[in-house]
This record gives C-alpha cells, sequence and structure tokens, in this order.
C-alpha cells in the first residue's frame, strides 16, 4: 500500500457554488478545477508477469482546493497506473460537494418572482426580485442566485422559513499524478 500526495484536476459540467452572507454570492467553478491530494493506492496483482498488470492499482483520495467554500473539494475512487517508482498516474470517479440551494427554497423563489409579473403593481414588493428570472431559479441555473437576497421573517417581500442552501454532490472525472510513500514492507509481512 502507497500514500500519495499529488495534484490533479477535476472535470465536470459548470456548477455554482454559493455562500451567503445578505445575499447568495455564487462561485462559477466552471469545467475543470485544480486541486491538491492525498490518498492511499494498492496494487490489484502485484506479482503478475505483465508490465501494465503489475503497475495497475486501485486508489482512494481526498481534494483539497482554496477555490470552493468548502475545506474538502472533493472524493475520488478510481485506477492508478505506476510509471515508475515515485509518480503514479491516477484516473478515477469524483463527488464534489458545493453548496446549492435549496429545493424547496428554488420552488419558493421562483413561484415569487414569477408572482411578480412582468408588470408589478406598487403593492408589491419588487426590487431587487424583478431582475431575477423564475425559470432559472426553478431550474438552477449556473448562477441564477446570484445576489439573490436571503429572506428574512418579518420582512416586506419575500419570506421563507424552510432550509435555505444545502450541500449537494457533483460528479466527474479526476486526472492526476502522486508521489507515493511506501509501507510495503510492514503490510506484506516482510519487514526487516
Amino acid at each position: 500500500m502507497d500514500v500519495l500526495l499529488g495534484i490533479g484536476a477535476a472535470f465536470r459540467g459548470p456548477i455554482s457554488d454559493y455562500t451567503i452572507t445578505n445575499n447568495f454570492a455564487a462561485k462559477d467553478l466552471g469545467w475543470v478545477l485544480a486541486q491538491a491530494l492525498v490518498g492511499v493506492s494498492v496494487p490489484i496483482d502485484p506479482k503478475a508477469h505483465n508490465w501494465f498488470m503489475k503497475n495497475l492499482g486501485a486508489f482512494a483520495s481526498a481534494q483539497f482546493t482554496t477555490q470552493t467554500s468548502n475545506n474538502l473539494a472533493s472524493f475520488t475512487f478510481g485506477g492508478s497506473l505506476h510509471l515508475n517508482k515515485y509518480v503514479h498516474f491516477l484516473l478515477g470517479y469524483s463527488l464534489q460537494p458545493t453548496n446549492q440551494p435549496a429545493p424547496g427554497f428554488r420552488n419558493a423563489a421562483a413561484n415569487y418572482v414569477a408572482s411578480i409579473g412582468p408588470t408589478p403593481t406598487a403593492s408589491t414588493c419588487v426590487a431587487p426580485y424583478n431582475i431575477f428570472n423564475p425559470s432559472q431559479l426553478r431550474n438552477n441555473t449556473l448562477n441564477a442566485f446570484d445576489g439573490f437576497p436571503v429572506p428574512a421573517s418579518g420582512s416586506m417581500g419575500f419570506v421563507y422559513s424552510g432550509t435555505v442552501i444545502e450541500t449537494a454532490f457533483k460528479s466527474g472525472v479526476f486526472i492526476g499524478f502522486a508521489f507515493p510513500l511506501s509501507f510495503k514492507s510492514g503490510i506484506e509481512g516482510g519487514g526487516q
């Protein structure tokens, strides 16, 4: 078994990661997110005669980056190929936690914005909700909630008492390189 330290990137569809102060603040994470990783790798068949099978392994890792609102950028499981004693190539399935508007909140916000209509009356509290598209809010399109005010109880306009934001996991492909720290002698019983 090897402990891995390395770098790589998660490739997935574009997503927004939200933080909340008085308004939703979106950070567009794009299609690719560079990350540092810590993980473990185990060989599948270290006694194989074929170079490829002998150097093929499985790995699990946790990735970190400063570009997301979560300390842990993603989890990855996949295959590793030991290119040489000091470098592993990694390819795996990655899950990235992001902060997203909760489904109930998205529907309530979209319904409220839609109820204002294209020609609001003087009695409806329009600003700043009139700049948001109800369809984009309901479908949580990229950066749809950026700048959306957080509802407060007792305030005029939109009021919502449920969960506003929740963690959602986005999947993708992780590609990277890792540098192993080997603990073979203790694991294989060959300690000296």
